[in-house]
């Protein structure tokens, strides 16, 4: 049976709900036209493949039941760590069945992809209200009302789950906060639980790498976003210590040398072109950081990443999960995302990778090698990216 995929079109005269199969979703329609161009150099049936493969290994890792309804992850449970460490799998990682992180990962690939759709067709909106609200609900129940913070959940003394609030987690949640509507009290009760646990503990110097960037995403927004700044009684001197303390912490956590993330610990190696694209997409502010040490840093991983580790693969290139291996799909995807907001390779550069990448997501997207290590979170990369970068060729 053909997967199907809720949307809600909003109408001049109001809203339906429609159930669609995933390949006539009206923005694939939309796509196929504009594609139609025998200069252009893909396919119609070819993106709508691809497109449809993505929205379903999307839907496929969501959880619909229990408490973590809402949220994503089942591969982080059951291969993520092995994937990633083998059997050097870091002590203190502890494997959930679903994540706050990634599921923030999949939140802004869905809402991205909402808002391409809306921005083409004038008369009509394409939305999953049932999705997003299911996440709402799951970041409420991962919202912990006395301190502000976000986290797991665990079961206490008299057998009901409790929040265990962490700033890491906080930070995920907070960013989500900002995405979802309706959240502006825990926006601000979670910024403030950021700032003051930043503020008292040793979050920051015990922090790993991919850990401090979700932090320091987190302290940007809080920074540069009026509305949520106004709100709390904060100035702007100690959200800038917070912040140039992050930084230096996750300067200190990169060997320039050997391109690797927290390089004493265990699996590092093995984890650094995944370590390093997850900070580019997390931090595209480092490009136009005050930081002069900042901005190099993105510089360095960035031309590292597109000079050393991209692989070729029929007519395009991909890029590695895990390094001297094959191309990947998810990776691919989301080193496309990192290269749509990259201000600092030369644009001809930009424009051929971003090309020969889609090249490789187009034509291999169906073959399980080069999917072996892809997952719901980077597979959530494609939809929105082959909405813009395909739509905005001018092949006429």
């Amino acid at each position: 049976m053909e997967a199907e995929y809720r949307i809600k079109i909003r109408l001049p005269v109001g809203h339906i709900l429609v159930r669609y199969p995933i390949n006539h979703i009206p923005l694939i329609d939309w796509i196929r036209k504009r594609s139609s161009s025998e200069k252009h150099p893909f396919s119609p049936d070819a993106i709508q493949r691809l497109l449809n493969h993505s929205l379903k290994e999307i839907v496929a890792d969501r959880h619909e039941n229990g408490s973590a309804r809402g949220g994503w992850g089942r591969a982080y449970q059951s291969r993520y760590f092995t994937d990633l460490f083998g059997r050097t799998v870091p002590s203190d990682s502890r494997p959930h069945p679903h994540s706050i992180s990634f599921t923030l990962w999949v939140l802004e690939g869905l809402l991205e992809l909402f808002d391409k759709a809306t921005s083409v067709e004038s008369e009509q909106a394409i939305s999953d209200t049932q999705m997003i609200d299911d996440i709402s609900a799951y970041y409420r129940r991962h919202f912990d009302k006395k301190t502000g913070g976000v986290g797991p959940l665990w079961v206490g003394t008299d057998t009901s789950e409790e929040v265990a609030p962490n700033v890491r987690h906080a930070s995920a949640g907070f960013v989500a906060f900002t995405k979802l509507p309706g959240f502006l009290k825990e926006m601000e009760a979670t910024a403030r639980y950021i700032i003051d646990s930043l503020e008292s503990g040793d979050a920051l110097e015990k922090g790993r790498a991919l850990s401090l960037s979700g932090i320091l995403r987190a302290l940007y927004l809080i920074r540069t976003d009026k509305t949520i700044y106004r709100g709390l009684s904060s100035n702007d001197l100690r959200i800038d210590k917070l912040i140039a303390r992050a930084e230096m912490e996750l300067l200190s956590r990169f060997d320039n040398r050997s391109g690797i993330w927290d390089i004493r610990e265990p699996g590092s190696e093995s984890a650094r072109i995944w370590y390093t694209i997850w900070i580019l997409r997390s931090l595209p502010e480092m490009q136009y950081s005050a930081n002069g040490a900042i901005k190099e840093l993105y510089i360095s991983a960035i031309n590292r990443i597109v000079t050393r580790d991209l692989v070729e693969h029929g007519q395009g290139l991909g890029l590695p999960y895990l390094p001297n291996t094959g191309p990947d799909i998810g990776m691919t995807a989301t080193l496309l995302k990192v290269l749509r907001r990259d201000k600092t390779l030369e644009s001809s550069v930009r424009d051929d990778l971003v090309m020969s990448l889609l090249k490789f997501l187009v034509e291999c997207h169906q073959d399980p090698v080069v999917g072996r290590y892809s997952y719901s979170w980077t597979w959530a990369m494609i939809p929105a990216c082959i909405f813009e970068t395909v739509g905005k060729m001018d092949f006429s």
